[in-house]
């Protein structure tokens, strides 16, 4: 089974379970956790997430983080938080054996479904 997450993400079975995989074959870690959890972070000021983020200089009180693959430094994932607000959780997904079916869904976006290749 393999599903797409993102761009640059995927969702794979392998011998160790299921896994998210970077394009360039790098595995990240087990699907069901939070996948950022197995990147390399970058927290920076808010500016740098570009000119129009921070219209009402607030920036003080929020981050910029940038993550990236260890395998190939591809940039997965952005988000802008507050300065101790813990890592989002953004993408979620639930397996299910019964139907073969992986169903991944986001905070931001209607959770959606994806069938698994065969």
């Amino acid at each position: 089974m393999s599903a797409d997450a993102t761009e640059f993400l995927h969702i794979e079975d392998r011998p160790q379970g299921t896994v998210f995989v970077c394009r360039c074959g790098h595995v990240l870690g087990d699907a069901r956790r939070n996948f950022k959890e197995f990147t390399l972070m970058e927290e920076g000021p808010i500016h740098e997430a570009g000119l129009r983020v921070n219209p009402y200089r607030v920036g003080g009180r929020f981050v910029f983080r940038q993550f990236y693959c260890p395998g190939c430094l591809v940039r997965l994932e952005t988000e802008v938080a507050l300065k101790d607000e813990p890592i989002l959780w953004d993408i979620q997904i639930e397996l299910s054996a019964a139907s073969s079916q992986l169903s991944v869904g986001t905070s931001v976006t209607a959770q959606r479904e994806l069938k698994a290749d065969s």
